[in-house]
């Protein structure tokens, strides 16, 4: 081992390099046998052959983040997971999840003790939201997928939760975060103590509790996001975006019909057809204050009135406990209960397409028809207006979330064989309660009989007192994923080879899991299964259908590892998964006509291996690298979700290349369109194909002393038969070659035929996603005292997909990209801290590069002065779409002050240099409501000071 020079620690620490980590440790110690993240088999803590990050509680309090989402979402290997930000009228229902290397958080596996927790939904996505950070001691991630292990499915990676054990001491925590700018603070606090000592008392018990509250943050907050129109300079010159919505207060009117044919066709003719007007403009020659005026139309910027974060509030128990009934028999349990719930608030109810009764017309269109050139005589017959209910109030929702976990179960030592058994009831319930801003379809309708109400007329803060008792508040729609497994599993050393003894792993799984989803009367409105239900939600959704469906799985595995020498190691691992065909109890046609309970789908099975080394030519350096594949059966919903309305798209024009009779029912204009989501519930051959994958990973770590750690480790990904759904922008884009995802279907409110996208599951063909993780860890002694830093890094190398119709391959690499999604090309997270003396000083950092903007959203601007879609730059095509987001750094800090061995307190600055999000035009659907910039990959809440006190008992 060579030795290094003062200045040569400091270029390292420079570079980000820390204290090292477990692997190769220096000093020569006896080191406890326990199980590693990515193996059934217990080794001496540290010997992997995979890659696997470790976050400890302490790297954990140097964060700041008081949330197990804010951990992992920040973890630079993290990306394409579902943020808070997207529960904000983005399709998020108040989850978060977790996501490896890009490839979408179906594939990543959340672990809380090596157990798998209920999905929110009905594949294995869990919501992070519901998992309490007071109890977790760490954090392992393993970056390498395919575990025989924990299941087949764990295609991108596993992070595993961890907590206490064996502990005694109580730890009381409390923080409060105040933003610098109004709105987004944050508080929390959690208690945990144990009981017992294992060794002494042949007990332990672990009780934590932890509460915490995040305020919400209006967009208008922010002077990034309070409105929008957007003006912004691109190409040397100003540009404008105008993301606004024709849903106005009073309402616009796309169409009506006229007695006689007066309106000149543009060919020659005439039509009895009059399109986009205003009654209220025409009456008085102004919008009303606060809304754009665009051609004979008003707009609503609705981006002045949504939230950037919803509040939300979240409380959790975990209690665990073992009894050690002798030295080969022990009892383990442990009980987790959180309740997370979100208020997410959106923009006023907007609800196109709405028919206008003959006394509505005669009184508020008749009158005003003459300044748009109709002659006199001539009336409306019929039409239908465009309409913001503001004084019903913004939108607002309460998502609830109750998740139990619970787990029994026995190790056992016995003839040399380290055995464990448990079963697991896991489940999740959710609910969606609508708290103000929504109407009832029957209330609106007799209050602009009864004429106390003109939607054509009354402007915004007249009517709020008129409209109140119609708004709706009850729970719309309840749903509960479970999860029940019995597991078994054994490892043991036998026979001898020149590095040690060789160890078998064995295990099986049995599993069941059950989704269920219960919509009320109103969310479900008149379908084949209320025939005579005449009411609607006004600015939600409608056409809703039930849910209830079960499959049974089985797996099986074994694991074998070669000590072959002492400085080589091989093992090898193999595993069987079984999924049953998906039991449907509540089964509908595609036309949501009941029909009897079926067995849907078709039964996957498959077999998995993986194989992998680990050598150390020397103490100072490993090698390591494995292959492996992986395989992921459709979810209960990809099978047997009913075919319903699923809210709308967001602007689009006339998809071109639709056939003709679909085409007819566009708008003249740049509208929003309705969504049906649902399954694909067909058996045999047109039955959705399971997705497989090959996966490969090679790597090193370096460690020439205790003081330096170095590592790296490429990996690569391809799947084959990819199960996505068509994203909209792609589908308008096109309409000849997603001709199959357009139909015409009855609007949920008013019945009347509407264009609709259908969102179904696809196997949608191939993708490849390769990078590289890094990183350095390094600690050096200074005359101020101890420094230590580190550097984490992911460098994406790949991100290529496929679409059905589209030939080749398709990429998110730094721009949104066909998915929506920016896959970033390198993430980088830096820290250093100095521990001096009572005093510990922490700074980090957080960067990512910038991408592409959107490029339909860019070419697009929605309201010119005829309502089109008209192009910033020439044609409407990607290569015109050329506007870059800027990068964004992140820079915080902290000190930390232990004034005696018990109590300590934390003072810290999140976002030290205040810096704003980087400006985007991103105007998609799953984004969130808010605009001028994405808040998928930014904090909007900007500098924010914290303090945190935390007492050990």
């Amino acid at each position: 081992m060579f030795k290094r020079k003062a200045v040569s620690a400091a270029a390292l620490l420079a570079l980000g390099a820390t204290a090292p980590g477990m692997v190769l440790a220096q000093e020569s110690q006896q080191l406890e046998r326990v199980e590693v993240t990515g193996s059934s088999i217990k080794r001496i803590s540290g010997e992997s052959a995979l890659p696997i990050q470790t976050i400890t509680a302490a790297d954990i309090a140097k964060t700041g983040y008081t949330t197990v989402t804010d951990l992992i979402q920040n973890l630079p290997a993290m990306q394409g997971f579902t943020t808070n930000s997207q529960s904000v009228n983005g399709g998020g229902g108040g989850a978060a999840t977790a996501s490896l290397h890009a490839l979408g958080s179906s594939y990543t596996l959340v672990l809380l003790n090596g157990r798998r927790l209920a999905p929110y939904t009905t594949g294995s996505t869990v919501n992070l939201n519901s998992i309490p950070l007071a109890a977790i001691e760490r954090v392992e991630v393993l970056s390498d997928g395919a575990s025989a292990l924990y299941g087949s499915d764990a295609i991108a990676g596993v992070v595993n939760f961890i907590t206490k054990k064996d502990s005694t001491t109580g730890l009381l925590n409390v923080d409060v975060y105040v933003p610098q700018k109004k709105g987004g603070g944050s508080k929390s606090a959690s208690i945990s103590k144990g009981f017992g000592d294992l060794d002494r008392d042949k007990f332990n018990v672990l009780i934590a509790a932890s509460w915490d509250k995040q305020d919400k943050l209006d967009a208008s907050q922010r002077s990034f996001s309070k409105t929008g129109i957007l003006t912004f300079q691109d190409n040397g010159a100003d540009q404008e975006v105008d993301l606004i919505s024709s849903n106005s207060v009073p309402g616009n009117i796309p169409s009506v019909t006229l007695s006689a044919s007066v309106i000149p066709d543009g060919k020659g003719g005439f039509t009895n057809k009059l399109n986009n007007f205003n009654p209220y403009l025409l009456k008085t020659g102004a919008c009303p204050e606060g809304q754009i005026k665009g051609g004979n139309r008003c707009f609503f910027d609705y981006s002045a009135t949504v939230e950037s974060i919803p509040a939300s509030e979240r409380t959790s128990v975990y209690g665990s406990g073992r009894l050690v009934l002798s030295d080969k028999v022990s009892l383990f349990s442990e009980l987790s209960l959180s309740r997370f719930f979100n208020d997410p608030r959106y923009a006023a109810p907007a609800q196109p397409g709405l028919p206008l009764s003959a006394a509505l017309l005669a009184k508020s269109v008749d009158p005003y028809l003459s300044k748009l050139g109709v002659p006199a005589g001539v009336t409306a017959i019929s039409g239908t207006m465009n309409l913001r209910v503001f004084d019903a109030g913004g939108r607002m929702d309460r998502y609830k979330t109750d998740t139990a976990h619970f787990v029994a179960g026995a190790d056992v030592t016995l003839g040399g064989w380290d055995l464990s058994g448990y079963y697991t009831h896991s489940q999740n319930k959710f609910s969606d309660e609508t708290r103000g801003g929504y109407t009832t379809l029957s209330g609106f309708n007799a209050l602009i009989a009864s004429g106390k109400w003109d939607p054509l007329m009354d402007t915004a803060g007249t009517k709020a007192d008129v409209l109140a008792p119609i708004v709706l508040r009850q729970v719309i729609d309840q749903s509960k994923s479970s999860l029940d497994v019995l597991s078994v599993r054994g490892s043991t050393n036998f026979g001898q080879l020149a590095g040690g003894p060789i160890g078998l792993g064995l295990g099986a799984d049995l599993t069941k899991q059950k989704y269920s989803d219960d919509p009320s009367a109103i969310l479900m409105g008149n379908n084949k299964l209320q025939p005579t239900y005449s009411d609607a939600i006004v600015g939600g959704g409608g056409g809703t259908l039930p849910f209830d469906s079960t499959r049974n799985s089985y797996g099986l595995f074994s694991e074998l590892v070669l000590p072959v020498m002492k400085t080589l190691e091989l093992s090898g691992s193999a595993r069987y998964d079984s999924y049953d065909a998906v039991k449907n109890d509540k089964n509908f046609d595609s036309n949501g006509t009941p029909i009897s309970a079926a067995t849907q789908g078709t039964k996957n099975s498959s077999g998995t291996y993986k194989l992998s080394f680990k050598f150390t030519p020397m103490k100072e350096l490993l090698l390591r690298g494995s292959v492996g594949t992986g395989f992921k059966a459709p979810t209960l919903a990809n099978v047997t979700s009913p075919l319903a309305a699923f809210g709308n798209t967001g602007f689009h024009a006339c998809p071109p290349g639709l056939a003709a009779a679909l085409a007819a029912l566009c708008t003249p204009t740049a509208s929003e369109y309705n969504i049906q989501a649902g399954g694909n519930p067909s058996s045999g051959a047109a039955a959705l194909k399971p997705e497989k994958s090959k996966q490969w990973t090679l790597g090193f770590r370096y460690e020439p002393n205790a003081s330096l750690s170095l590592g790296a480790d490429l990996w690569n990904v391809k799947l084959k038969d990819q199960i996505n759904t068509i994203t909209e922008n792609t589908a308008f884009s096109n309409g000849a070659v997603y001709a199959n995802l357009f139909k015409s279907a009855p609007d949920p409110i008013t019945g009347t035929p509407t264009l609709t996208f259908l969102s179904v599951p696809v196997n949608t063909g191939k993708a490849n996603y390769q990078g590289i993780d890094i990183d350095t860890q390094g600690r050096v002694q200074t005359p101020l005292g101890r420094l230590t830093s580190s550097l984490r890094a992911t460098y994406m190398m790949k991100a290529d997909y496929q679409s059905p119709g589209i030939p080749g391959y398709l990429t998110s690499m730094s721009k949104i990209g066909a998915d929506g999604q920016v896959t970033f090309r390198y993430l980088i997270n830096w820290s250093a801290t100095l521990d001096t003396g009572a005093f510990s000083h922490t700074v980090q950092l957080n960067y990512k590069p910038g991408y592409t903007d959107d490029w339909i959203d860019y070419c697009r601007n929605p309201v010119d002065e005829n309502g089109k879609i008209d192009p910033v730059n020439g044609s409407c095509t990607e290569a015109s779409g050329s506007r870059q987001v800027k990068s964004y750094t992140l820079v915080d800090w902290q000190t930390k002050y232990n004034f005696n061995k018990d109590l300590s307190f934390t003072f810290g600055i999140k976002n030290l240099f205040d810096k704003n999000p980087p400006f985007s035009i991103i105007d998609q659907s799953g984004t969130g409501n808010a605009r001028g910039f994405d808040g998928r990959y930014t904090d909007p809440i900007g500098r924010q000071f914290y303090l945190v006190g935390n007492y050990k008992f």
